[in-house]
Formats: structure tokens, C-alpha cells, sequence
């Protein structure tokens, strides 16, 4: 055989071989296609997180964080000793003062014996003047007429303003002295109070019910004593 034809003879079963032996192996990645691409490709799957049954997933941090509100209990008693109150006791009650027993002669309801009534009540405008005890001063008119047990009384209103009482005038039955006295406190004589020195005398006419009920002539002593009687009639 020709040298020539037995080299190309070799050449040609060493290139045959070696391309078997090339396509038995599995193809090699490139450089380039072995670069994992930083997106994800057209077909594949979107991630999901997998997220433990145990961890709740954080909020955004674009909301608050909401906290839930603190649990308010009622506050329990702190166990102590028990003072049970006595056995008699009641609920507490503030009293007043209790104001000096005043002395009356007949009770606000009773019937004057001279007269078999209580007090008759009417108005002053209605008496006739000759039944007055004396003319009232200057300027001024009569504003109240009464009479008790012992005493009778008139009273005479202010100068040019005959519903302002003013002067007070008491007359005992027994012919002692009369008595005048004139008031320098408004306020007292519209409700009938007239103050001589540390003595005072009082035209009580209050009443829930006017016609059922005494009007007094009440006298206030410097000892503290105080003495009510009666009146068989009051104009006013």
C-alpha cells in the first residue's frame, strides 16, 4: 500500500472516531447561556413567598401601625375589714335650730273666745275712719288697724307713699301709755317689725291659709322671752 494512501486511510478513521465519540457526550453549556439572566423569562411562574402558619405578614410601611386598645377591667375592691353600723342606727339628718318657744295665748287654728273665730281679715280702705285709734301723723295714711287681748295697734304708712308702712302705734287696754315708734329700716317695715330699743313688735299675718288661721301681735323682750297674742281682727 501506498505510504500516502495509508496515512489518509488512518487520517480519515481517526476523524470518524473521534466524531462518535464527540456525539456520545452530553452538550456543553456556553459561557454566555451559563449566566443566569436577572429577569425572568416569558414563561416562567411569578414567586410566591411561602409564608409559615405561625408568622403573620408585616404591614406595609406605608400604614400606621395599629396597636389593639389596652383591656380595662373594673377594679376589684380591696378586701378589708367590714364595720357593720349599729342596729339602730337611721339615716342621718341634719336639724335646724330649734327656734325659742314662743308663748301664745290661742293656737293658730283656735278660735278667739271673744269673737268665736279666728282672726277676721280685710282691707283697710274698708274701715271706717272714727274707728281709728288716733289721725295718723302728716302726709301719710292709715295702713293697718288690729286688736289682741291686751293691746290695740296702728300702723301708719310713710309720708306721700301710703304702701309703705312707718309709724307704729300700741295702745294697752288697761290705760297705760301709748307707745310710737317710727321705723328706720324699709326692709323690716314692710314686714311689719318694729324694733324700741332692745324690745320688738311684730304683726305676724303669714299663714297657708289666711282665713283659717290667727294673726298675732308678737312682743320679742330683752331676755330672750317671747309672747304671741292673738288678734280678733287685722285690716290692711
Amino acid at each position: 500500500m501506498n505510504p500516502k494512501s495509508f496515512l489518509g486511510l488512518a487520517l480519515l478513521l481517526c476523524v470518524t472516531g473521534c466524531s462518535s465519540a464527540v456525539s456520545d457526550q452530553a452538550p456543553s453549556q456556553s459561557p454566555v447561556s451559563s449566566v443566569s439572566s436577572p429577569l425572568p423569562t416569558a414563561s416562567a411562574q411569578p414567586l410566591k413567598p411561602s409564608i409559615s402558619p405561625s408568622v403573620k405578614p408585616s404591614t406595609s410601611s406605608a400604614s400606621p401601625i395599629q396597636t389593639a386598645p389596652p383591656r380595662v377591667s373594673s377594679a376589684q375592691p380591696v378586701p378589708g375589714k367590714r364595720i357593720d353600723p349599729p342596729a339602730n342606727s337611721g339615716p342621718l339628718t341634719v336639724k335646724p335650730n330649734p327656734e325659742p318657744e314662743m308663748e301664745r295665748d290661742y293656737g293658730v287654728t283656735t278660735p278667739i273666745a271673744t269673737t268665736g273665730k279666728v282672726t277676721v281679715r280685710d282691707r283697710i280702705r274698708f274701715l271706717d275712719s272714727d274707728k281709728l285709734l288716733t289721725a295718723c301723723p302728716t302726709d301719710t295714711a292709715p295702713y293697718a288697724l288690729a286688736e289682741s287681748t291686751h293691746y290695740r295697734v296702728q300702723i301708719c304708712s310713710g309720708e306721700y307713699d301710703p304702701q309703705l308702712p312707718k309709724y307704729y302705734i300700741g295702745q294697752a287696754k288697761d290705760g297705760g301709755s301709748e307707745l310710737r315708734i317710727t321705723s328706720s329700716d324699709l326692709n323690716e317695715a314692710r314686714q311689719l317689725t318694729f324694733k324700741n330699743g332692745d324690745y320688738t313688735y311684730i304683726l305676724y299675718r303669714d299663714g297657708a291659709k289666711p282665713d283659717q288661721s290667727n294673726a298675732y301681735l308678737e312682743v320679742h323682750m330683752p331676755n330672750g322671752k317671747s309672747y304671741a297674742e292673738a288678734l280678733f281682727y287685722l285690716y290692711e
